[in-house]
Parts: structure tokens; C-alpha cells; sequence
């Protein structure tokens, strides 16, 4: 029996890296070494009797002592905010691939997104189709660092990630499940739009047979499970709240994702007020709340708001948390959510997993009833199918 390849896993302490070392940890052909930049987001990390390497993408040395003797390297992280993306995910990813080099790291496999197409990409997209920036920092970022990753190691592997789902997904499992629970809008169109959605666990299998095979050197490659609409997947998590999927038109979205130069302006404006009225109005709930110098009548008159009005315009007088006053407002008093998932849920590209089946071998394995299931039993474990109460 051959030995095992050693490989390291960046972000690992995060949703793909994590669920990636677990699987691998499984499988006797791979020596895990974990890389992670803080330990304070690595609980799941510290279940697994795994080898753990504190680093900083930005620090040479550290990035140096973590790629030592190994013979691949799988690159998960990457900037967590606006902020942190340019330099992490970007010279984070220069300084990576360099390190790698000098080490002489075998195989590089850099885990990119379908996002480097933008949230509206064109209709038919090929992986040799050019990227698209958004002005989305995160996105922006990658298709830097893709190129960045071409440049350096001309034979490493690109996967461009689909919308990842399942156990512990922040952005396409549990947000979902409370925006249904909101009532907010959460599909488009009935839901009937190919969603470019992978299991998780299909995910890491992409990983795995990038590092393994030798037609994937130098190329890259979508990674999404067989075609489904956003129904097929949100429609179970409805299910699972006993809620319906509430719907929007395309003319209902028109101005929050294409605006015209006036709906712009007007949008503008309403920021301006926010920012000017709002604080002046809050300052003068909080006096009628507080202050008996205002008289009985207006004290009399803030009683009669109702509560949780009064929680939205000044927060709780008694000094109670951020979550109890939520908890007596109720969900956000706008149904939409943010005008780069509206986009995504109004879209008509299906990225194809063709070529990742045809020289990487990729299943998917795991079909979605399965991975629907397994996403179920998480979400009641985690209580994120609990009414909400």
C-alpha cells in the first residue's frame, strides 16, 4: 500500500475546508494538515484529531512553514469582508502560490467560484468564457486571484465553486431557512430558475479527484450538481418550516437589481433622509420615552405606539439586548432580500458540470433527496427549523 499524500488545507476552521478535512480524514490516502488563522474559529477543527498549523496568509514565514513536505496543497481560504478581501484572497493567494513553488508542492488546487461570472452572467458560459467583474469586492477578489493562481502555477487546478448547501451553509442553507421563516421573498418567478446549487459533500469530492487525477492539471472546472430549480431545494425547505415559498415577478425586482437613473436618485435620496431624519426622530422618541419635562401629553401619545415601533425607533429603555427587542418587532418590515440574490434567483445561466465529469470523473455521489436529507436532520439539530416563537 502506497503512503498517503500529504496535503494542507486552508480555511480550514470554514464551512468547505472544514467539511473537507472530515471527509479526508476518513480516507487512509490522505496525511490532513489544517491551516487556520485564528483559533477561536476552529471548534469544529478541534473534534478530529487532526495536525493544526496556525498561519497568516499575509506573513511568507508562516505560509513557508505550513506547505513544508507537503505534497499538495487545496486553497479554501479567503477574505471574509469587504475590507479583508483584497489582501487575503488576493496577495494572500500570491503569496500562497509562491510558497508552494519554493517548497515544491506537486499540486495546487485553488477553490474559486461561478461568482468571477458575476451575479448576472451571459446566458451560455464556458470555463474558457471571460471572467466578468461586478464590483462585488468578494467575487472581484477571486477572478484576481484566479488569474494570479494561471500566472504562478500554470498546472494547477481551478474549481469555480456553484452555490454550496448543506450542514453549517450560512448563505445558502440557513439564511434561506430564516428569510422563509420571515415570509420574505425567496424565490423568483415561482422558483422554476436553474439554481447552480452543489451539496456540500459533492463539493469536496471535486477536491478530492482534482488532486488525484492527471487530466486535471492546468485546467478549471464548474462544479455544480445535475441541474435544479431554486424549488427544488428551497420548496424542502419550506417544507421542513411548514411555510410556503413566497414568490416575486420580474417587474417586482426590475428596479432593486437594474434601476433606472431616477428609481436611483430617489434611492438616494431615501438614504439621505435616512441618515439625516431617522437619528432626529429617534432622538426625539427617546426624549418622549424618557424625559417627563416633555409633558403628560406627550408621554401619553408615545404609550400608544406600538411596541414595536417604539423597540425600532429607540431600542429597549430597559436596557435589554439587541435579540429581545428583535424578538418582539418581528422580522424585517422589508420582504426583499438583498438585490445580488434577487439577481441570482431571477437567473437563466446553467453552468454545466460536463467537463468535471468527463476528466475529473465527478458523480455528483451524493443525490439530493440524500443531501436534502442529511441538510434536514443538520438544520433540526442546529434549530433552525424550530417555529419561530
Amino acid at each position: 500500500m502506497s503512503a498517503a499524500r500529504r496535503v494542507l488545507v486552508t480555511g480550514a476552521s470554514g464551512f468547505l475546508g472544514g467539511r473537507l478535512v472530515e471527509i479526508m480524514l476518513q480516507d487512509p490516502r490522505w496525511s490532513v494538515r489544517a491551516m487556520a488563522h485564528r483559533p477561536g474559529k476552529a471548534v469544529r477543527l478541534a473534534r478530529h484529531e487532526v495536525e493544526i498549523v496556525w498561519a497568516d496568509l499575509l506573513k511568507p514565514s508562516e505560509l513557508q512553514a505550513a506547505v513544508a513536505g507537503m505534497d499538495a496543497v487545496v486553497h479554501c481560504a479567503y477574505g471574509t469582508d469587504a475590507n479583508a478581501a483584497r489582501a487575503a484572497t488576493v496577495e494572500g493567494t500570491r503569496l500562497l502560490v509562491q510558497a508552494t513553488q519554493a517548497a515544491g508542492v506537486k499540486r495546487f488546487v485553488h477553490v474559486s467560484t461561478i461568482g468571477v461570472y458575476s451575479y448576472s452572467p451571459p446566458p451560455v458560459v464556458a470555463e474558457d468564457s471571460p471572467l466578468v467583474k461586478s464590483g462585488d469586492a468578494y467575487c472581484d477578489a477571486k477572478i484576481a486571484a484566479e488569474r494570479i493562481v494561471r500566472e504562478l502555477d500554470p498546472t494547477a487546478v481551478v474549481l469555480r465553486m456553484g452555490n454550496i448547501y448543506g450542514p453549517f451553509s450560512a448563505p445558502w442553507t440557513a439564511r434561506p431557512l430564516a428569510h422563509i421563516r420571515a415570509g420574505k421573498v425567496s424565490v423568483v418567478e415561482g422558483g422554476n430558475h436553474v439554481s447552480n446549487l452543489v451539496f456540500v459533500d459533492n463539493a469536496a469530492e471535486a477536491i478530492l479527484l482534482a488532486l488525484d487525477s492527471d487530466r486535471a492539471a492546468g485546467e478549471a472546472f464548474f462544479i455544480v450538481d445535475d441541474p435544479c430549480t431554486w424549488r427544488d431545494v428551497y420548496g424542502a425547505y419550506a417544507r421542513w418550516l411548514g411555510k410556503e415559498l413566497r414568490s416575486a415577478t420580474r417587474n417586482e425586482i426590475r428596479p432593486r437589481i437594474n434601476p433606472t437613473w431616477g428609481e436611483r436618485a430617489a434611492a438616494f435620496a431615501g438614504e439621505i433622509g435616512h441618515g439625516i431624519l431617522v437619528p432626529t426622530v429617534r432622538y426625539a422618541a427617546f426624549r418622549a420615552a424618557v424625559s417627563p419635562r416633555l409633558g403628560p401629553f406627550l408621554s401619553r401619545t408615545w404609550q400608544k405606539v406600538p411596541v414595536g415601533l417604539r423597540y425600532r425607533l429607540v431600542g429597549d429603555p430597559l436596557g435589554r439586548s439587541v435579540p429581545a427587542a428583535a424578538a418582539v418587532v418581528g422580522a424585517d418590515a422589508d420582504p426583499y432580500p438583498a438585490p445580488g440574490l434577487l439577481a441570482l434567483y431571477a437567473g437563466q445561466t446553467a453552468f454545466s458540470n460536463e467537463k468535471a465529469k468527463r476528466l475529473l470523473g465527478f458523480g455528483p455521489r451524493v443525490p439530493r433527496a440524500e443531501a436534502l436529507e442529511r441538510t434536514r436532520l443538520w438544520a433540526e439539530w442546529a434549530r433552525l427549523t424550530e417555529p419561530a416563537g
